[in-house]
């Protein structure tokens, strides 16, 4: 992620509170449609930023480009297929974010072609953009507490799955903070939030123009 600039907060903050919005509601309004009630009775099945905030997370998301939301409580007993439908309540958040990152790049390339953009604008685009990328490529991560860890979960063997799920509720958050804070996660996430942005620049632009 891009190093902290003070001036840029007014825009950093708008974008990163929509990631995480969208992130957790993908989640919530997922469960919910499989019949689970525990998001919409936690009051979850919002876009409210206010419902899904932690404020220890979105700092250091801010400061290190790590950081989290507050989890959406979920009840796999209430699905009729849990381990299939904690795939799909896992894969939801990330395809939240890729789907707001999409629309930002279409809206960004519209108003480019018809002359509307104006430097604010390119500004908070950039970040909604950049925050939903990145954030849905590090939740891919098959690491805990990562959605990735949810995903891979679901479709292993249910013997090895639970050895996996027990192995890394030990040691996944030690093994994240490793990841993080030598860069690793950096060098992993950035190319591929990189590489998702370009093609679809060229796509919507080849589309529009």
């Amino acid at each position: 992620m891009l190093e902290l600039s003070v001036t840029s907060l007014a825009y950093r903050i708008p974008a990163l509170l929509v990631a995480l919005s969208v992130h957790e509601f993908g989640h919530a309004i997922v469960s919910d449609s499989l019949g689970d009630p525990t998001p919409r009775m936690e009051g979850r099945l919002t876009l409210n930023p206010l419902a899904h905030l932690s404020k220890l997370g979105t700092i250091m998301l801010l400061i290190f480009g790590f950081g989290w939301a507050n989890p959406v409580p979920v009840n796999p007993i209430y699905y009729k297929n849990p381990r299939s439908g904690m795939f799909l309540v896992g894969i939801a958040g990330i395809v939240m974010n890729l789907l707001v990152a999409l629309v930002s790049v279409f809206i960004s390339a519209t108003m480019d072609i018809a002359g509307f953009l104006k430097e604010g604008g390119a500004t908070l685009l950039f970040w909604i953009m950049t925050y939903n990328t990145w954030l849905a490529f590090f939740n891919i991560l098959p690491i805990w507490p990562m959605d990735g860890f949810r995903v891979v979960s679901a479709f292993l063997p249910y013997d090895l799955s639970l050895r996996f799920e027990q192995f890394l509720a030990k040691y996944g958050f030690i093994i994240l903070m490793l990841l993080v804070f030598t860069d690793i996660v950096d060098e992993i996430v950035s190319p591929l939030a990189g590489t998702y942005l370009y093609y679809c620049r060229e796509v919507i632009y080849s589309l529009l123009l």
